[in-house]
């Protein structure tokens, strides 16, 4: 995750931790991120709500929520090429499903792949 992403859930961890107390006994614990004031989880049509506002204050085009794990993926994929990485960021066993949800984002990746090949045979003294 970005270090951004990390600080901001260190900071949400505390809140959360306050929270727990602030409550006591009444808190559920359900070992989960993201939780209404008693532990439980939020209700998705409130999230669904909220980020549309939130998109919507921020000017962006209305996405659905699971669009942000596909946008994910096509940014790491996009600067790294990587498959096997991406599939280990979504939670999946091997790259072959990130290459058929994805590989149309690497036509220019063998033309890289083969200038990046290039620039290392000339650097060697044969």
């Amino acid at each position: 995750m970005p270090v951004v992403v990390v600080d901001l859930l260190g900071r949400w961890k505390a809140t959360q931790a306050a929270e727990r107390l602030r409550v006591g006994e009444a808190w559920t614990d359900m070992d989960l991120v993201f939780t209404d004031a008693r532990g439980y989880p939020h209700d998705p049509n409130r999230v669904r709500r909220r980020f549309f506002k939130a998109l919507e204050a921020a000017e962006v085009r209305r996405v659905v929520l699971y669009a942000l794990r596909h946008t994910s993926a096509t940014l790491v994929l996009d600067e790294t090429h990587d498959l096997k990485l991406v599939a280990a960021r979504l939670g999946h066993s091997n790259e072959v499903m990130v290459l058929r949800r994805y590989g149309h984002l690497l036509p220019g990746a063998d033309q890289e792949a083969a200038r990046r090949l290039g620039e290392r045979v000339n650097r060697r003294a044969w």
